[in-house]
């Protein structure tokens, strides 16, 4: 089976999109490199951007859910480094209703959250291991879900 052209091309502009963010870094180091020369020689460097997420498709995937922050919660967010708000979750999470509250607000900021908190080789870096949160959670709700229809199916009455 091969791609469509919508595929491909979606490939296409993910991979433009990786290009684009690693050129964008490899920028960033090199500006860090020359202030950072410039400081020890004794000269003012230029004033530093204010942006620090990147571009646009870059703060798409940064502002985007995140089901490891829902799936895992606290230890999602221990891993990235965000310690307060791995406590609150946590102690939050122990309240009835009020965990709901919590589980949609870590799932709509946990990868800004991760980002703004844990440092990262690039973004390349940063969306890998988003990645392999997402792939565990999302296999975690499907055994929560495969399980909880098989202890229905077996809690109906023959």
């Amino acid at each position: 089976m091969g791609l469509t052209e919508e595929e491909r091309r979606k490939i296409y502009e993910e991979e433009k999109a990786r290009e684009d963010a690693r050129r964008q870094i490899q920028a960033e180091r090199q500006r860090i490199y020359e202030e950072e020369k410039m400081r020890l020689e004794g000269t003012q460097a230029q004033p530093a951007p204010t942006s620090t997420l990147g571009t646009q498709s870059q703060q798409q995937v940064i502002n985007s859910g995140s089901w490891g922050a829902g799936g895992f919660g606290f230890i999602y967010l221990l891993s990235m480094k965000a310690y307060t708000h791995a406590i609150v979750s946590f102690v939050l999470s122990l309240i009835p209703i009020v965990n709901i509250v919590v589980f949609v607000y870590y799932v709509i900021n946990g990868k800004r959250l991760a980002w703004a908190n844990r440092q990262w080789q690039g973004f390349d870096d940063f969306l890998s291991c988003q990645r392999i949160w997402d792939r565990w959670a999302k296999w975690w709700f499907g055994i929560l879900v495969v399980s909880a229809i098989l202890y229905a199916v077996s809690a109906v009455p023959q």
